[in-house]
Parts: structure tokens; C-alpha cells; sequence
């Protein structure tokens, strides 16, 4: 293990091992196979750094803090950092002015999207990020960074939460990581956003009710759009998320084991979901007039699924006379007709993909076979709860 001040082959586990300095102090330790690459460790932090010497002065060009970038990651900001250097400039006199000059707008076009966004994101969450910053924290779009203080942050999370407290958390979370991020790039020295409390939010817990399921479903008899109505009834009796469901190919369903297959998923883990008999009935129907690769294909544009399905919800549940009703409840439904047919928790994140770390393990030993016999006993019940009672005027 390396010594204080001097040179070791920096590795994760090295630089993970490296004790931190004595209250007061700081030392540097160099990468004995990176040129130009060292390190500042200090009594809470550990900093990458680019140390050049340059006609007898020492250069230090801060790269990133280590608890949020990797080994890798510092030396590629290395590498374009030396490059800045090699023209004859001093990062450090680039980054100052990047401080100095750039609006919030300019930061988020040119550092965090490009850097962040476009590197880390999915593309669902870039286009959420993109409609936050562009509405949400329109206000701010023109005030340099530096200019931006709490008062500022604070007072536009209270006038946007007036409207919807959702939104207001929203921007908050990413203002706050736009300016973490901005740390790590050493554009920044501060987070105005940091402190500022998120509004409490209160989970939403609406499903279909008993007497709601079989106007549902007689609306449904009476849809003219095939494709939105086989996408209402399996998402119903999948239970899985809107863009997962809408993203569906053919590819992904097995009809020899009866199961459909998800590869990217929220959590970033393929998921096997097990289907229950009428969902089986309903995709062997929808496969003997399948034409596209989709099992939902859009009938607007050749070669893509159905992409936005909420005019036709409404005018569904409008039909139905359902209210407050909103897609993602559906999601909702199945799981909560699990809970009432005796499912236990590990069941229902099994079938519905919420996998928390610690559940992992039992899923492993747990299969598909309780799973399976779960849902079929909960869409059984959705289903006979859809079909009229006796002796009523729908008879």
C-alpha cells in the first residue's frame, strides 16, 4: 500500500484503502502508471487531480472528487484536460471563466447534457430532465450559476408546488444534481440547492373497485381500436409498467412456457413475467393477424408501437364513467387484487418487477411457480368481477 506523498499504482481498491489525513492536514499521492495523474487526500476527501509542472510552477487541475467519479472517469478528464494544457492554456483560467460567464442554460446545453444526460440516462429520463429544465426551471434559464442562491431556489420550489408539489420536487432534485454535478467538474464550489426540503408527497393508492371493473370492461367491448384495446386488457393482466408494456415485441413472448420476457427495465433487470391463462387466450388471438414486429404497432408511422394511448384512455374511462383514474393505476390494480387474493409482498414485487437488493436472494429460490398461481388467481377474480351479476339490467 502506498506511503503519504508518494507514488503507487492507483487501482479502485488502493484508492479505497487510502487512509484519510489528520484533522487539519492534507497529502498528495501520485499514480506511479498515469503521468500527471495525482491525488489530494484530505480529512473527509479524496480528489483527483492533474499536476503539470510548467516552466518551474506546478499546474494543479482539479479532475473530480473520487466518492462520485471513477478511476476511469479521472483519466479520461485527464486526457482532455492535458490536451488544454498541450495547446498552451491553463484549465484552471477556462474553468474560472465558465464560472463566471455561464447562465444555467448554458451549463445544462453544454456541460450536464452532454456529459450527464446523454451518457447516463435512458431515453425516457432524458426527455423528463428536458421538460423540467425547460419548463420548471424556465425562470432561471438566464442567471449565471454563481448569481443563483438559495432564496432563489427556494422561493420557485414554493411557487411551483401552488400547483403540483410532484413538479416542484422534481426541479428541485434536479437543479440539486446539476449543481453536485457541477462539483465534480470543478465548475462549481457551491449548491445553493442543497438543504432545501423536498415537499412531502403522498402516495397515490387508486385501483379499479369492484363495481368499477365491469364498466371497464363493457367499455372495452365497445372499443373500435383493437390494438389499444389488447393493450389495455394485458397490461391489466401483466401488470407492468406503460413503456415496457407499449415497447412489447413478439420476440419477447413465449407461448411454449407461457411467459414474456423484459429486458430493460426500470431497475435495469431483465425480468421473466409470468401470464396468466386469459392473457395467454388474448396474445395467440392477437398472433393470428400480427403483420408487425409490435404486439401494440402505431397505426400512424410504419415500423414503430403505439406510442401516446391517452386520448383513447380518456375517452374510455369517460365511456366507463370511471374517475381519477389514470394508466399506471392499472399497474396498481393487479398488484392490489394480489394482495386481496392472499399474495405476499415477495410475490407481488416478484411479479410486478419493484425488486428491492435484500429481495434479490429470495427470488432466486422463489421461481415463477407461486408466482404464476398467484396471478392466475387474481385475474381470475378481476375477470369474474367484470362479468355482470345475475338478475341485472345488463343481463
Amino acid at each position: 500500500m502506498a506511503q503519504k506523498s508518494k507514488k503507487f499504482n492507483f487501482t479502485e481498491a488502493n484508492i479505497a484503502a487510502l487512509p484519510f489525513a489528520e484533522k487539519g492536514k492534507r497529502y498528495r499521492v501520485q499514480d506511479a502508471s498515469t503521468k500527471n495523474l495525482a491525488m489530494r487526500v484530505g480529512e473527509k476527501s479524496k480528489t483527483y487531480y492533474l499536476v503539470k509542472n510548467i516552466n518551474g510552477r506546478v499546474l494543479f487541475v482539479r479532475l473530480g472528487d473520487a466518492s462520485t467519479m471513477s478511476l476511469k472517469k479521472a483519466k479520461e478528464r485527464l486526457t482532455e484536460n492535458m490536451g488544454v494544457v498541450d495547446d498552451g492554456k491553463n484549465p484552471n483560467d477556462e474553468k474560472r471563466k465558465i464560472r463566471q460567464d455561464s447562465t444555467l442554460r448554458d451549463f445544462y446545453k453544454k456541460e450536464y447534457f452532454p456529459k450527464h444526460c446523454e451518457l447516463s440516462n435512458k431515453p425516457r429520463t432524458r426527455q423528463k430532465n428536458e421538460n423540467l429544465f425547460r419548463i420548471q426551471l424556465a425562470p432561471l434559464h438566464n442567471k449565471k450559476m454563481l448569481h443563483i442562491n438559495r432564496a432563489d431556489i427556494e422561493n420557485l420550489h414554493k411557487s411551483l408546488g401552488k400547483k403540483s408539489i410532484y413538479a416542484a420536487n422534481r426541479m428541485l432534485a434536479l437543479i440539486k444534481h446539476m449543481y453536485s454535478r457541477a462539483n465534480a467538474w470543478g465548475l462549481s464550489t457551491d449548491n445553493p440547492a442543497r438543504g432545501i426540503k423536498m415537499f412531502r408527497e403522498t402516495s397515490r393508492r387508486r385501483f379499479l373497485l369492484p363495481d368499477e371493473i365491469p364498466r371497464l370492461f363493457a367499455a372495452l367491448e365497445t372499443e373500435t381500436n383493437p390494438t389499444f384495446r389488447n393493450y389495455i386488457l394485458l397490461s391489466l393482466y401483466c401488470g407492468q409498467r406503460r413503456e415496457n408494456m407499449l415497447a412489447m415485441r413478439w420476440d419477447d413472448v413465449n407461448l411454449t412456457h407461457n411467459v414474456i420476457y423484459i429486458a430493460d427495465t426500470k431497475n435495469n433487470e431483465p425480468q421473466i413475467v409470468p401470464l396468466p391463462e386469459q392473457a395467454v387466450a388474448l396474445l395467440h388471438e392477437m398472433k393470428k393477424t400480427a403483420k408487425s414486429e409490435w404486439l401494440f404497432p402505431s397505426s400512424r408511422k410504419t415500423k414503430l408501437h403505439l406510442s401516446d394511448p391517452r386520448l383513447p384512455w380518456r375517452e374510455l374511462l369517460k365511456r366507463a364513467d370511471i374517475k381519477d383514474f389514470r394508466l399506471h393505476d392499472l399497474r396498481r390494480t393487479y398488484g392490489s387484487y394480489k394482495a386481496q387474493q392472499g399474495a405476499n409482498e415477495t410475490i407481488i414485487q416478484k411479479a410486478l418487477g419493484d425488486k428491492s437488493r435484500a429481495a434479490a436472494s429470495v427470488y432466486m429460490r422463489l421461481g415463477l411457480d407461486p408466482v404464476r398461481a398467484s396471478v392466475q388467481r387474481a385475474i381470475d377474480e378481476i375477470t369474474t368481477l367484470a362479468k355482470p351479476a345475475k338478475g341485472t339490467d345488463n343481463e
